[in-house]
């Protein structure tokens, strides 16, 4: 299990698949850690060098407190691809982890051969989105098995994997996603502006039944990304890479076989 120490952090990270094949980075959302990739990893590392690794503070990555911040996402990744030998890769994001996929193909632009942002705006917020974002409920019924992360109706219709991705997440014993949810609007967000001249192939993947980054919000978002391709998916929520991974990898795999050997 490898490990590698950045700025007051010990980042852990999983690398499976052939060592000369072009590397894939997974970077996981606020529910989630490095083992929320468990049907990407083994789908796609047959033909690529698959990574994902655990955010500070989150799975089995520490850090000092106080310092689950977003500025040091772009550095931790940066450490783990030099541990990992990884010089250019491409990038598959979920929810918070665009705001890593994001930030990094824009100070590295060299580097990341494409960006998959699966049900992520990637930082780039609306007055839409930060409004949806203070009214939607905190708790659920039925919370062993529902997840305001997946579609309303998943934890009726899978309640097994339902199950599994609460189970996922309960690995999540640090204080990341609590120090998420309290991060400063300043901290967090990437002024649109920053983007001009950005050149990564980018996708953004939406589903029909986000409760957290809802469709439509994510259209008016893409624009902002320059070049930034939609993808919708149907019955899916928040997670579609975890609720529909045949679909998701499906469109993921187009998407890789255009730009991910540069």
């Amino acid at each position: 299990m490898p490990t590698v120490h950045t700025r007051e952090a010990k980042l852990y990270y999983d690398i499976c698949g052939p060592k000369d094949a072009p590397a894939v980075v997974f970077a996981h959302g606020r529910g989630g850690n490095a083992a929320s990739w468990w049907q990407q990893m083994a789908h796609f590392s047959n033909r690529y060098r698959c990574l994902a690794f655990d955010h500070r503070g989150f799975g089995r990555s520490t850090c000092a407190s106080g310092k689950v911040l977003v500025r040091y996402y772009v550095e931790d990744l940066g450490e783990v691809l030099e541990d990992a030998g990884i010089k250019t890769f491409s990038m598959v994001c979920q929810s918070m982890g665009g705001w890593t996929g994001l930030r990094f193909a824009l100070a590295n632009p060299d580097r990341v051969r494409c960006l998959v942002l699966g049900n992520t705006p990637g930082g780039v917020m609306t007055d839409a989105l930060r409004a949806h974002a203070r009214n939607r409920p905190s708790t659920l019924d039925n919370a062993a098995f529902n997840n305001y992360a997946l579609a309303p109706d998943y934890h009726e219709r899978v309640p097994a994997m339902g199950y599994l991705y609460n189970q996922i997440g309960a690995f999540n014993t640090g204080e990341g996603p609590g120090a998420w949810g309290a991060m400063p609007r300043e901290e967090r967000d990437l002024d649109p502006a920053k983007l001009a001249g950005y050149r990564t192939p980018t996708l953004m993947i939406t589903g029909e039944q986000d409760r957290i980054f809802p469709r439509a919000m994510l259209h008016d978002v893409a624009p902002q990304i320059p070049g930034c391709e939609v993808h919708d998916l149907p019955v899916v929520g928040h997670s579609a890479y975890f609720e529909d991974a045949p679909a998701f990898n499906k469109v993921v795999g187009e998407f890789l076989a255009k730009h991910a050997a540069g």
